[in-house]
């Protein structure tokens, strides 16, 4: 989503509907050059795909559209589907990649329904009526200097009666989150019971893969929450990662009888030197099969006890008929930290015992 506007920028003469000179799009898509220009004052895009599994690289995009706006246009991302498996405070360490606004459910990361928008300071004050805004004299600086108190900020957004019910809920994350990340300890890790059923596999351990992330997981009485969350989403990861490379696995295998609906061609997503995309996607996996309709097998799975869905999911026809898919909707997976290997395993073998789900 782009929205322009005709006003020229306060510090330049009167050229607005002259495209700017804009560096390389960030590699991920070869529209957004075309799309944006020194008049696009808000870009809008989601983080991931609650389809495709891909993580969008945020990073690229946002250095993208600051550069070609000369600062004026504002990202707002959608992170709902990256955030309960991926968000990092990596996404919001540096002023030029990082976006304007960032709006999650914090029903989909394990708490209250309550939605939870998170903006830079100028771009909230630039918004807010109460504010005092000046513009910059200075040719250096393409944003607006904003002078308000952050009371002044919280005043002008924060209107009515909260939601004490839903607070306390989003507060008590810190706790679910600390409970995560005290499964890894400095010095002694003791996780072959953990996943997080307490089931056993031969596969290298827990414990090596999130010390091959690099990780440090928050000491004793730190006292830093955002080392607690890091910790927790770093564990998460880790968890997931296991379980969507069992299910991706084994569909590969199932080619082609069963077509993986992935990034493919322009949608095929590149991190470029600004990317904070690691080499990881998201736990979800859809898929249609050659023969059989996606409702049958989401039917089949059901009566198994294993919980699937097929639809378009809120994705556009344009995106269908780029991934040329005939069905009318795809069978999709979504995984979590909470689920097992052995889940993943008794969905397989719910897969096989289907009719027609491999040609002998």
């Amino acid at each position: 989503t782009l929205t322009d506007t005709n006003e020229t920028h306060p510090d330049e003469n009167n050229n607005s509907n002259t495209n700017v000179s804009t560096p390389s799009s960030p590699s991920e898509s070869s529209l957004l050059s075309e799309l944006v220009t020194d008049r696009t004052r808000i870009v809008a895009v989601s983080h991931a795909s609650n389809i495709l599994g891909g993580i969008r690289d945020i990073a690229s995009v946002c250095s993208f559209v600051h550069a070609a706006t000369n600062g004026y246009g504002r990202v707002v991302v959608d992170g709902v589907a990256a955030a309960p498996h991926w968000l990092s405070k990596s996404v919001f360490l540096d002023g030029t990649t990082s976006p304007d606004w960032y709006v999650v459910s914090l029903h989909k990361m394990y708490g209250p329904h309550l939605g939870c928008l998170l903006g830079k300071r100028d771009a909230a004050a630039e918004l807010s009526p109460a504010t005092s805004i000046s513009t910059s004299s200075s040719s250096s600086s393409s944003r607006k200097d904003v002078a308000a108190t952050t009371l002044e900020i919280y005043k002008s957004w924060e209107l009515g009666t909260a939601n004490y019910e839903a607070c306390a809920g989003a507060c008590a994350l810190e706790e679910y989150f600390r409970i995560l990340s005290n499964h890894v300890s400095v010095g002694e890790r003791s996780h072959s019971d953990w996943q997080p059923t307490n089931e056993r596999t031969g596969e290298s351990s827990i414990d090596d893969d999130y010390r091959q992330r690099e990780a440090v997981p928050p000491t004793e009485g730190n006292g830093e929450v955002s080392s607690t969350v890091d910790a927790a989403r770093t564990w998460i990861r880790t968890v997931e990662d296991r379980l969507i490379r069992r299910l991706l696995g084994y569909l590969r295998n199932c080619a082609p009888d069963v077509r993986i609906i992935e990034d493919v061609k322009e949608m095929k997503i590149t991190p470029t030197q600004h990317s904070n995309v690691e080499n990881t996607r998201l736990p979800i996996v859809s898929f249609v099969h050659a023969r059989i309709p996606s409702r049958d097998i989401v039917q089949h799975c059901r009566k198994n006890g294993i919980i699937c869905r097929s639809c378009k999911f809120l994705s556009t026809e344009r995106l269908w008929r780029e991934l040329s898919i005939e069905d009318e909707g795809v069978v999709r997976f979504s995984l979590a930290h909470y689920n097992t290997l052995d889940e993943v395993d008794r969905t397989i073998r719910a897969l096989e015992s289907l009719d027609d789900w491999t040609m002998l």
